[in-house]
């Protein structure tokens, strides 16, 4: 249960989002509420690897899709 803007317990669904480095800086998993977005992070490193960007299902992904 969360509370709304008027103060109202809601249930709202709760995903737990998780990044894959592929052996790289270790990435924090993201508990994203309803349809908020995933806090963009830092860019992984890892040596010897340029990163490119994230991908969802073979596409690539933006932080700014809820």
């Amino acid at each position: 249960l969360r509370l709304n803007d008027e103060g109202e317990e809601r249930l709202t669904m709760i995903r737990m989002v998780s990044f894959d480095s592929d052996g790289g800086r270790k990435v924090e998993a993201q508990e994203v509420a309803g349809n908020e977005k995933v806090v963009k992070i830092d860019d992984p490193t890892k040596d010897g690897f340029a990163f490119l960007g994230w991908r969802l299902n073979g596409e690539d992904y933006s932080f700014e899709t809820p």
